[in-house]
């Protein structure tokens, strides 16, 4: 409950929560809302984040407002997140959406998961997977998400993220 009342919502369920790579996603998306509402769209996504974690190695500057120069080698640890896929389906279009609660249903395909791991070639590449086998960490990591959102005029109205289990 919202300070002035029930709160809109939109609710993902779905057939099963573990999938593998080509697995179809099947569920339904549920509307509630408090109001009638005016929207451009009612959409799913299904998307996927690589997190990569690795170290560097190079020369950081020690303290460059007291002009002290370049140190020593450098060792660190990054962690970068890019978004590696991201597929949209429009479940309905624009219009009032009421708030009679209703169901759309979807499918969606987790797509197969490539072969090679990195996408770097040569040295650069080669000394990546060099320094993770040596570290020991895990170079990358890949997160599914679907997420439901009312696209309104004016930006998203209301949505829901999930994480899906894809192994």
């Amino acid at each position: 409950m919202g300070l002035f009342g029930k709160k809109d919502e939109i609710d993902i369920i779905l057939d099963k929560q573990t999938f593998s790579s080509g697995d179809t996603i099947t569920g339904k998306v549920v509307l509630h809302l408090n109001k009638p509402k005016k929207a451009k769209a009612l959409n799913v996504y299904l998307f996927a984040i690589d997190t990569s974690n690795g170290m560097y190695i190079g020369n950081p500057v020690i303290n460059p407002t007291m002009n002290e120069g370049l140190g020593g080698p450098g060792i660190g640890y990054n962690q970068s997140q890019m978004k590696i896929y991201n597929f949209k389906l429009t479940l309905d279009g624009e219009k009032e959406y009421g708030t009679e609660q209703k169901e759309y249903l979807f499918e969606l395909k987790i797509p197969m998961a490539n072969s090679g791991s990195s996408q770097q070639g040569g040295f650069a590449g080669n000394t990546e997977k060099a320094l993770s086998m040596l570290s020991g960490m895990n170079s990358a990591v890949i997160s599914w998400y679907l997420k439901a959102d009312l696209e309104e005029h004016l930006g998203i109205g209301v949505s829901k993220k999930i994480q899906l289990s894809v192994g």
